[in-house]
């Protein structure tokens, strides 16, 4: 529903799923562009993924970013994050929705946060790094690093990042992600 890609969809013909640094051959039916995120691609569903080897740490730092200045715009932070939301009707004017970034002073936080809207605490990760001398807590979408850590901080000295601008908007703002 959310235009994500499915557990179904991610895997080999093997049945296996990617691994982080697979280079992956992915059959795409056409661009979907979509107001910041041009970056999409309706993927076939009627084909498996196919690997086609695995990055080397120089070749995934030769396409790190510079994004020379702020992540999209530092307008608003949520009340767990840093510089973490741009205002929907901004966000519909960028022209990109990824980067690959190499920030300063990782630490990444486990922690028990309050629910939105009065919901329930629940275990929440969270990214914290400066990026071109600006400070950003972005939410943690990894499942796996999310499971592999315990609750409290874990720093990452070297680091490489995908930050993202989801479309969907909460209470009118799209949050920014790693």
């Amino acid at each position: 529903p959310g235009q994500e890609v499915s557990e179904e969809e991610q895997q080999y013909e093997n049945g296996q799923a990617p691994n982080v640094l697979d280079i992956i051959a992915i059959e795409m039916i056409r661009a979907e562009p979509k107001h910041h995120q041009q970056e999409n691609h309706l993927l076939d569903p009627h084909y498996h993924w196919v690997k086609q080897g695995v990055v080397s740490w120089s070749e995934l730092l030769a396409a790190v970013e510079d994004p020379g200045g702020p992540l999209w715009l530092n307008v608003h932070s949520s009340s767990n994050g840093i510089n973490d939301g741009v205002p929907e009707q901004e966000a519909k004017k960028l022209n990109r929705s990824l980067y690959l970034v190499r920030p300063k002073n990782l630490v990444v936080t486990v922690a028990m946060e309050p629910g939105y809207n009065g919901a329930p605490a629940r275990r929440k990760t969270r990214a914290r790094f400066k990026l071109c001398g600006i400070e950003y807590r972005f939410a943690v979408t990894d499942p796996e690093i999310s499971r592999s850590l315990s609750i409290g901080d874990a720093s990452f000295p070297d680091a490489l990042l995908c930050v993202s601008l989801p479309a969907e908007a909460v209470s009118g703002y799209c949050y920014k992600l790693v």
